[in-house]
């Protein structure tokens, strides 16, 4: 028989209700099991953030949880570029930056359908994504590519165009990080960023593109930590000015809200996680992402319920939108999957188109932003030097797109790994005499701006042949570039946009990407067409 929500609701016990909110974090491997299972029976969690595994564990580990409702419970998982970006072997789309780039809603409702597919394949019910964050300053170490652009129409109409792919494919997806991370030159994973805008700015730029998203259906947001003294003198996280008045009551939003991290120093350095949770299920949050353990968050919303600091009628508002997105994973979603023991089988039929996809969006996005004296493209065959400048000590940061040059050319690699020193500079630059082409290739991360992969050459020419400065992420990291005769973004270090670059060097593709932000490179709009 058939439960409504409300009737499970009113068969919950108190201690039930409270850790319907908490979503602790576990890996996505099937040796987490047990943890989790104990999570469920001892704290009553209502869902699971997952950290890294691969699709096949994942599925394994998600077929094996409980079905019936309250006790099933909801797995979600940070998958902004897709389901590889956390589970080996999945779909790994460029960075949302990539889009604004290609310019093509189509190419983001398909990334939003590629995505939910794969991820309700294994289990997956809730994409903590879209991001909706303006890319507002260089500097945020946070933001940067995993923003659509510095536009407000852009983010919001990709984002919107994420989200209906994703809804069409059953995925339900959770925005963020409201009211905007983008202005914030602080990263909130450490501190407590403060977004010096004005109410009337945020509202004109920073909410454009979750007013969208809300009225595109989008089923939860993400609230940051973040201090905007425009709106409150609270941070976001605990503030009901931010959470009740502007986004439920203003904005008119009737979904999931859900925390940050409240492992995440941009709460956790001003209060505990017990009175960060305690304040944001108050404030009007309802779901209570990755505390380092649930049990003390468990002690403390008790305590706080029973001495009526939180009103029950406030839990039970937030549990009832927990079971509501519940019901509506199907409980038979996985009986189609292969058994993990079936070898090389995969879950999600369509991975080829899927791939392919991939594959069109970060050819779309490559930006040429110079080209004198037609450096590019490269004639195959030729001698070439590889420079990497990786914002991490991780030499194979490039792999993907050395693999591919390799494939054309004669191709000798040098890395220039963080800590590098003016010695290592001078010997590269000595080499590059000896070659026909040069390309020199900072590598970024997504969301990391890192100082060390844009500690260049300060703008001297680059010796030898036909030179190129390629960004294998966001278009700051030319800034520490030597002038070269070409310059190339590919807005992502993905492995298939590190490809896409070698095949447009070569001429072995069109180039038609357009800078999607105003940076020292350029202007929104900018980008030559090749091919």
């Amino acid at each position: 028989m058939r439960h409504s929500t409300q009737e499970i609701l009113d068969s919950m016990s108190l201690e039930e209700k409270v850790g319907q909110t908490i979503f602790p974090a576990f890996p996505a491997t099937y040796a987490a099991r047990e943890a989790i299972l104990d999570a469920v029976e001892r704290y009553w969690i209502g869902g699971v953030l997952l950290r890294a595994g691969s699709l096949m564990d994942a599925a394994k580990l998600i077929g094996s949880m409980p079905t019936p409702l309250p006790r099933r419970p909801i797995f979600a998982a940070d998958i902004e570029r897709g389901v590889g970006e956390r589970l080996a072997g999945g779909i790994t789309f460029p960075a949302n930056l990539g889009i604004g780039a290609a310019g093509d809603e189509g190419l983001a409702r398909v990334h939003g359908e590629v995505t939910a597919a794969e991820a309700r394949s294994v289990g997956i019910q809730l994409i903590l994504a879209p991001v909706l964050d303006l890319f507002g300053v260089p500097e945020s170490p946070i933001v940067g590519t995993r923003s659509y652009g510095d536009s407000a129409e852009d983010v919001a109409r990709f984002g919107e165009a994420f989200i209906r792919g994703a809804a069409s494919r059953g995925g339900a997806t959770c925005a963020k990080h409201f009211p905007g991370h983008g202005f914030a030159a602080e990263d909130s994973h450490s501190t407590l960023p403060v977004i010096e805008r004005t109410a009337e700015k945020m509202r004109s730029q920073d909410l454009v593109p979750f007013g969208r998203a809300i009225r595109a259906g989008v089923d939860a947001i993400m609230v940051g930590h973040l201090h905007c003294p425009a709106l409150d003198d609270r941070p976001a996280t605990i503030s009901p000015r931010v959470i009740r008045d502007l986004l439920r009551q203003e904005m008119g939003f009737g979904g999931l809200v859900v925390t940050d991290a409240l492992l995440m120093g941009g709460i956790a350095s001003i209060m505990t996680e017990e009175d960060a949770a305690v304040q944001a299920l108050g404030a009007g949050a309802d779901v209570l992402l990755c505390p380092t353990h649930p049990a003390p968050i468990h002690a403390a919303l008790m305590e706080a319920v029973k001495s009526g600091d939180v009103p029950r009628e406030r839990l039970e508002e937030a549990v009832k939108r927990i079971l509501i997105l519940k019901s509506r994973q199907p409980s038979g979603a996985l009986d189609s999957l292969p058994a993990p023991e079936g070898g090389e089988g995969r879950p999600y039929d369509a991975v080829e188109s899927g791939r392919d996809a991939a594959k069109s969006l970060a050819e779309a996005s490559v930006c040429l932003l110079r080209n004198e004296g037609d450096a590019i493209p490269f004639e195959k065959g030729k001698r070439v030097l590889i420079v990497t400048v990786p914002d991490r000590p991780d030499p194979f940061a490039a792999e993907a797109f050395i693999d591919t040059v390799s494939r054309c050319s004669r191709v000798t690699v040098q890395h220039l790994l963080p800590g590098w020193r003016r010695s290592d500079r001078e010997r590269v630059e000595e080499m590059a005499r000896d070659f026909e082409r040069v390309i020199w290739a900072p590598v970024g991360k997504p969301a990391a701006w890192n100082s060390s992969a844009r500690a260049g050459l300060g703008g001297e020419a680059m010796p030898g042949g036909h030179a190129v400065a390629l960004a294998l992420g966001s278009p700051g990291l030319l800034e520490g570039a030597p002038r070269t005769a070409a310059e190339m973004c590919t807005f992502s270090d993905a492995a298939v946009s590190q490809e896409a670059a070698a095949r447009a060097i070569f001429g072995e593709i069109p180039v038609r990407g357009k800078l999607p932000i105003d940076c020292a490179a350029g202007r929104r709009g900018d980008g030559l067409q090749l091919g």
